[in-house]
């Protein structure tokens, strides 16, 4: 190889290594800017979609961070409405709602149920959902259908609700309609199954208000009825936009009287919000905490009053006053009212809770707050005139085992433990704003996915082309060197041939020429012998020559007939015994290559001189015979032969074994003292 090649063969395999090991130090940045894998890190520099989805993705979980985020544990809240069994998932299952007087309504909210079903051993999301949901109105005489939602099969299984909007509509009566009803596994029977319905006339939930709620069919167990419906009490409990950004819980009483058995305290304790200025409300919500479980020590038996100016009851709720409350889990309560003018509201404790079974009876608030129509309202207000307790900063830890701080301002600072409080239908618009966001991330990744990987596939591809291109440059650079090697070495020896040609050619025809002469003139017995053995010696170099110019250089030596040559050959080597040549079975047709045809005439040469030399024959018979896939040559002698003993001595006919083996072929030798010797070489064409 000549040192320019050598110098492009270097650079071309220095240009290959310097891609490989820059390709990691180009993306080492943007690896360790994003924490992404370096198929990503090359997707980002090379694709302007993975670039612009990747955007995309962190504007989704900026936005998310600022949504409500759904409770997803154990199943919280007073249950839902379960259907009767149905035969056939095309059953018509319809939940109709019906108010005394007409509301202007533009959407509704369906909460999917959340419970533990018999038998599976989990937890169950969106149980018994329907395929198919249809809302109808009621209009003068006839129904008007306001939206329909096919085929929805939620994508997320976080029972996330189902948000519909449509058309503002002034109604008075409002119809579900459920098909394509599923069924559970090993079930034979089709259901529809829904935690709460939200109705919405603007930011106000009027569902509770209607008077008549009226499924087609009764619920057959008594958690899950229809009542349960428009009670506020999802699964999801209703989180709102946390993280809380105060350390002030909320209020925490604690009984501290002789009977620590006993919950009831010798007087009700008293959470007292007066306002400013009279406040036009129609409802009030309590909200629990959630420390060790959902719910943890909400009042069992209270109730909350509406006061006056005059610090008179106008209205009273006190549905739970003699009946006990269960758990609400991370649901508010929500007590409701007729719009009133109030100055003060008051919640009245007539039973606290024991939240475990050594610890002392206690009441944990999160926050109370006054409603209207479906909206918190924040306005200035006092808590001086609650039943007094001290602020609490031991005693009451979380999971974690860190400190709460709980005092009574607490409980009036628009906080709930999961952040600040949302309406109804902001809470459900940002988890369905939330569940379109999560669809779409989720519909992205798999983009960026295959984007990533088809990036990889590219440059592993490039990668493997480089290398194809730099070895195939390599091994012609090579390959062109070694041509160039061997028409060097080919010049080299025609060149020589030439030479040996011109000079000892002409120098053995001279010799030869001026022995014939001096033969003619000599009349020295002895000097003419001599002188004849220098002819011989001459005419076989000169037969020598043209072969190996022949072999060597093909288109300088001069071809001689193979026949006339090993005749003319046996005659100047054989001087004693009768020589016999039968060629009978030879084809001129087929040709040998100058490179067989040197070597057969070595080994024919030598296996001649060893029968002049050592055989002591008087007769020599030589076969040569072909076909189109052999050749076939016969040397044989009546001289003395070998034994079989010499025959396997290494040294024995060395040099024919070695030229047979040269020619890729096979040497049978045939011989038994005094018989003579017989040599069968036979060579593949």
């Amino acid at each position: 190889m000549c040192t320019s090649e050598k110098w492009r063969l270097r650079h071309v395999l220095r240009l290959f290594a310097l891609i490989i090991l820059a390709l990691p130090f180009c993306l080492q940045a943007e690896m360790n800017n994003n924490e992404v894998t370096w198929e990503e890190a090359a997707s980002l520099k090379l694709s302007p979609t993975f670039k612009k989805n990747s955007e995309r993705l962190l504007e989704i979980e900026q936005t998310l961070s600022q949504l409500p985020t759904p409770y997803m544990g154990v199943p919280t809240g007073s249950g839902g409405y379960l259907s009767d069994r149905a035969d056939s998932p095309d059953t018509k299952i319809q939940i109709n709602f019906q108010w005394d007087s007409e509301h202007l309504i533009d959407a509704l909210a369906l909460i999917p149920l959340r419970l533990y079903l018999g038998g599976e051993g989990e937890l169950v999301n969106n149980a018994y959902w329907p395929g198919s949901i249809k809302i109808i109105a009621k209009q003068e005489n006839s129904w008007v259908e306001l939206a329909r939602v096919v085929d929805s099969q939620k994508t997320f299984q976080g029972s996330l609700p189902e948000l519909i909007r449509f058309t503002p509509i002034q109604t008075n009566q409002i119809r579900i309609v459920c098909t394509k009803l599923s069924k559970r596994v090993n079930e034979p029977d089709y259901r529809v199954s829904l935690s709460e319905i939200f109705v919405f006339s603007g930011q106000a939930n009027i569902a509770p208000l209607a008077s008549k709620i009226s499924p087609n069919g009764r619920g057959v167990h008594r958690i899950f009825s229809v009542d349960h419906l428009t009670d506020l009490q999802t699964p999801l409990g209703l989180p709102e936009l946390g993280p809380r950004t105060s350390d002030n819980l909320g209020v925490a009483y604690v009984l501290k009287e002789k009977s620590q058995q006993s919950a009831v305290p010798s007087k009700p304790i008293q959470c007292v919000i007066t306002f400013e200025e009279s406040l036009l409300l129609d409802a009030v919500r309590v909200d629990p905490v959630r420390i060790f479980k959902a719910g943890q020590a909400f009042p069992i038996r209270f109730s909350i009053e509406l006061l006056d100016e005059e610090d008179q009851v106008i209205q009273t709720h006190d549905t739970y006053k003699s009946y006990r409350f269960r758990n609400p889990g991370l649901n508010p309560y929500i007590a409701y009212f007729n719009e009133a003018q109030v100055r003060s509201i008051r919640l009245n404790i007539f039973e606290l809770s024991k939240p475990t079974f050594k610890s002392r009876p206690n009441i944990l608030l999160s926050e109370m707050s006054p409603m209207l129509r479906g909206q918190p309202l924040s306005v200035p207000a006092d808590l001086s005139r609650s039943t007094k307790t001290k602020p609490y900063t031991t005693e009451l830890v979380d999971p974690k085992g860190f400190t709460l701080f709980w005092s009574l301002e607490g409980l009036y600072d628009g906080m709930t433990q999961s952040g600040s409080i949302l309406s109804h239908r902001t809470w459900l618009e940002g988890l369905d704003q939330r569940q379109k966001l999560l669809e779409e991330r989720l519909e992205l990744t798999a983009r960026q996915a295959g984007i990533a990987q088809s990036v990889r596939n590219s440059i592993l591809s490039i990668i493997i082309f480089i290398a194809l291109a730099a070895i195939t440059t390599a091994i012609i650079a090579i390959i062109r060197s070694q041509l160039r090697t061997r028409q060097a070495i080919r010049e080299e020896r025609e060149r020589i041939a030439m030479d040996l040609h011109d000079e000892t050619g002409s120098n053995l025809a001279a010799i030869a020429q001026r022995a014939q002469l001096l033969i003619a003139k000599e009349k020295d017995h002895h000097k003419s012998n001599s002188l004849q053995a220098v002819l011989r010696l001459s005419k076989e170099s000169t037969f020598g020559l043209r072969e190996v110019l022949y072999a060597s250089a093909p288109h300088i030596g001069r071809p001689q007939n193979i026949l006339t040559y090993m005749q003319e050959l046996a005659e100047l080597i054989l001087i004693t015994p009768q020589f016999t040549f039968d060629s009978a079975e030879y084809d001129h047709s087929v040709g040998l290559s100058p490179k067989i045809r040197k070597d057969v005439m070595l080994f024919y040469k030598e296996a001649l001189n060893n029968c002049q030399k050592h055989s002591s024959c008087n007769e020599v018979k030589v076969t040569l015979s072909n076909t189109m896939h052999q050749l076939q040559l016969s040397i044989q002698d009546n001289g003395t032969g070998l034994s079989q003993e010499a025959l396997q001595e290494p040294s024995a006919l060395r040099t024919l074994k070695q030229r047979a083996k040269h020619l890729k072929g096979s040497l049978d030798i045939q011989s038994s003292e005094p018989l003579g010797l017989r040599l069968i070489l036979k060579i593949p064409l």
